[in-house]
């Protein structure tokens, strides 16, 4: 009799630990349910390295052909630079860029197209190669300031301090050409004075480039100055007997306007 109790107490047992497990694995399961599932993270890393730290101690040389060119010169490249695509930007003095141009494929010393500009306009370029940004220096002909200067009796310029007021610029279209005219005053205690316009500072005047130029008063072209470094005017006080500080000028691409008189550039 005492061993039928023993074995139904160890059956008895047995179910207890039996429903425990089952209770158990139920829980484990229901609760493994409930987690939220997270994958793993995707990291993607894009890295161009600079080919060069410091160009190899020698800046990109950056030069325009020529005055109303298109296109630029770039010197000194160092060899690790070579293959690699590179962009040129040309900028005004207010930093804005007047021309772009850019190559796939670099060599020590290449012209890049950079469509039509004006290289009185350009105060500086900016080389970018394989997206990173080199010291550039540009040696073509540094952007012309308008403004004035004081000569002495030859001609000479001297220290002595000048200042430049332009009149209202009056500008009107006539068929498809421009004519613009203003009146200044170039007021120093120097004998004579010395202006210089740079016709294609949009911030002063309307930035055609013109061909023929004229005055009525005052002015005379600057000894060494020609015409073909317009849009920048440089003139002198034509008259000193007259003790004027006042000039004006008259500015037109029309080329039927080279006929006129008092023409100065033509």
């Amino acid at each position: 009799m005492r061993r039928l109790h023993l074995a139904a107490a160890a059956v008895l047992v047995a179910a207890i630990v039996g429903a425990g497990l089952v209770a158990a694995t139920t829980a484990t399961t229901a609760s493994a349910a409930k987690l939220p599932v997270t994958t793993a993270r995707e990291v993607n890393l894009t890295k161009l390295r600079h080919c060069a730290s410091s160009m190899n101690g020698t800046t990109p040389v950056i030069k325009a052909e020529s005055a109303g060119a298109s296109t630029v010169t770039v010197n000194a490249l160092p060899a690790a630079c070579t293959g690699l695509p590179m962009t040129i930007n040309l900028h005004n003095s207010t930093g804005a860029v007047i021309a772009q141009g850019s190559t796939a494929s670099t060599t020590t010393s290449q012209t890049v197209s950079v469509g039509v500009y004006t290289a009185a306009t350009v105060a500086n370029a900016v080389a970018t190669i394989n997206g990173w940004v080199f010291p550039t220096a540009w040696t073509g002909s540094v952007a012309a300031t308008t403004g004035c200067a004081g000569l002495d009796a030859s001609g000479n310029l001297t220290s002595t301090p000048c200042t430049l007021t332009i009149g209202t610029v009056t500008t009107w279209k006539s068929g498809n050409y421009w004519y613009s005219q203003f009146q200044f005053t170039a007021q120093t205690a120097a004998p004579l004075w010395r202006v210089t316009f740079n016709f294609a500072d949009t911030a002063k005047f309307q930035g055609f480039t013109p061909t023929v130029v004229t005055s009525s008063q005052n002015v005379a072209l600057a000894a060494g100055y020609t015409c073909s470094q317009l849009p920048v005017f440089t003139g002198v006080e034509a008259n000193p007997s007259w003790g004027s500080a006042n000039g004006d000028l008259t500015i037109t691409n029309d080329p039927a306007a080279s006929s006129i008189a008092n023409a100065l550039c033509r």
